[in-house]
């Protein structure tokens, strides 16, 4: 019998993430385990969790499993504009992307060190690593260690 073909789109994001940084929101379909897709199911796509405004990961952010740690990191999933409130990882998502431009701008032009500033100065939350990855983003610590190694 011959083995599955992985996902088209998976494959997509494998040959993108040479040239750049793909980040993805893992899906709104929390608090179960294992519902993360692709794109950011992808080992080259940083998987974005969202987290709420009491540091706690926010019960539809989807998860991974003890043996697939994604979300790699969770960012601030919600927008409030007087009473108008919208939540989700696709609102999460672009703060991680953000703060990828914002570390290539400040001259960190090599991706692997980009990505590697943003997972290694997260601040972890105490939640499981396929819950939260390596922990909520923290930009102002990304840049730090861009700018002064």
């Amino acid at each position: 019998m011959a083995s599955p073909r992985p996902c088209p789109l998976c494959e997509l994001v494998g040959a993108a993430s040479k040239k750049t940084i793909v980040v993805a929101a893992v899906g709104n379909d929390g608090p179960e385990e294992d519902n993360i897709s692709c794109p950011a199911n992808s080992t080259s796509c940083i998987g974005v969790g969202s987290i709420e405004e009491d540091d706690t990961v926010a019960d539809y952010s989807s998860r991974g499993t003890p043996s697939n740690l994604k979300p790699d990191i969770i960012a601030p999933g919600c927008i409030r504009y007087g009473n108008f409130k919208l939540e989700g990882t696709s609102i999460a998502a672009p703060f991680v992307s953000a703060s990828a431009a914002l570390l290539l701008s400040a001259g960190a032009m090599d991706k692997k060190r980009v990505v590697d500033a943003i997972l290694d100065t997260a601040d972890d939350k105490g939640f499981p690593k396929w819950v939260q990855g390596y922990g909520s983003i923290r930009t102002d610590k990304a840049l730090e260690m861009i700018i002064y190694g």
